[in-house]
């Protein structure tokens, strides 16, 4: 039997109830477009069901309202591989809420891009394990924004220090360091 979900108007998915979503199939939700789920709220993509998420391609993901994201539950985030984490839009991932970020695996972690890690705020930064951390590349760490950055956890920050083994060495920008030239003449 063929699913008609992807016939429904823009219309009718803004009406579908939570009820009615719970009940469609992995595979009736296969067949919506990223168009339609552009429509869906959070309430409608909190009634999806883990296995809903996992036949979503990343096109479809990336539909996803950045208010809708919300909907996603720590069990339907848990149907996301590494892959499709990295694929969500920088905004979708900014939009996670902290307990969002913290219900991430270790995995789904290591699956975000530079550019997702610079959209996060402090408090979604400070909910990332330190062993999460420590599994971030030198670029990834570099892009934890400079008001994010408050929001790591004393032992992240070690552990994000030493990402670079020329840390002892390495002036900040604009620091100035008593009896040391600012350049470094040749």
């Amino acid at each position: 039997m063929t699913s008609i979900v992807s016939s429904l108007s823009n219309t009718q998915i803004k009406a579908l109830s939570a009820k009615t979503i719970k009940a469609f199939s992995a595979e009736d939700v296969a067949t919506l477009s990223a168009d339609q789920l552009k429509i869906f709220n959070k309430d409608q993509i909190s009634a999806l069901e883990a296995e809903d998420i996992e036949a979503l391609d990343s096109t479809q993901l990336g539909a996803i309202s950045t208010t809708a994201i919300a909907g996603l539950k720590p069990e339907l985030l848990a149907a996301l591989d590494a892959t499709k984490i990295g694929a969500l839009g920088n905004a979708q991932i900014a939009a996670f809420s902290a307990t969002q970020i913290a219900a991430l695996t270790p995995d789904q972690i290591e699956g975000l891009t530079a550019d997702q890690i610079k959209g996060l705020n402090a408090t979604q930064i400070g909910s990332i394990s330190a062993d999460d951390i420590k599994k971030f590349s030198a670029d990834e760490v570099g892009a934890i924004g400079a008001k994010a950055i408050g929001g790591l956890k004393n032992e992240a920050i070690a552990l994000a220090v030493n990402k670079n083994p020329y840390h002892h060495c390495v002036k900040p920008a604009g620091m100035r360091v008593k009896g040391q030239p600012d350049r470094i003449r040749s």
